[in-house]
């Protein structure tokens, strides 16, 4: 699980409304993520999202949002604090790789067949637990990232241009 918190502030014309920022921060978020709920406020709500990667027909990372929308005069602060997790579904397949390679261990010629486990054996282990690691992060990393995005394309729709 990772926090995420993130905000934007900019400088906007006076005709923005609410509903309208807000269904802006909705729309721009169906294009990055598979929304599942939004809460009714308008100016604090909250948002649960999936990401739009899946594997074996299962979203990979979840991410729950409590977003703050504020419009005063000519400025708009966008405010998003949260936490994403990687699904339990993908946790599993990390599993079941792991339990893979096992099971392809025991057959004769693959990794090491003797009784006695070698460095290699350890090695085998130490990589395959580095790229789960290197991939977990990866998916989390790639979910901020594209919430950054969707704040830098409402703050390009709303921008004041003078």
């Amino acid at each position: 699980m990772q926090i995420i918190a993130n905000s934007k502030y900019f400088k906007a014309n006076d005709d923005v409304s609410m509903p309208k920022l807000k269904q802006s921060v909705i729309e721009k978020l169906r294009h990055s993520f598979h929304v599942e709920t939004v809460g009714e406020g308008v100016e604090t709500f909250s948002v649960n999202v999936g990401g739009r990667r899946k594997f074996a027909g299962a979203t990979l990372c979840h991410m729950t949002l409590n977003m703050s929308l504020a419009h005063e005069k000519e400025t708009v602060r966008l405010q998003m604090n949260g936490r994403v997790e990687v699904t339990n579904s993908a946790k599993m397949m990390y599993a079941l790789g792991v339990l893979m390679v096992l099971l392809i261990g025991l057959f004769p010629g693959s990794i090491d067949t003797s009784s006695d486990g070698g460095p290699l054996d350890a090695l085998i282990f130490l990589i395959i637990g580095g790229f789960i690691m290197y991939d977990m992060n990866q998916k989390l990393a790639e979910m901020e990232s594209l919430l950054a995005d969707m704040l830098d394309q409402v703050e390009t729709e709303f921008v004041q241009v003078s």
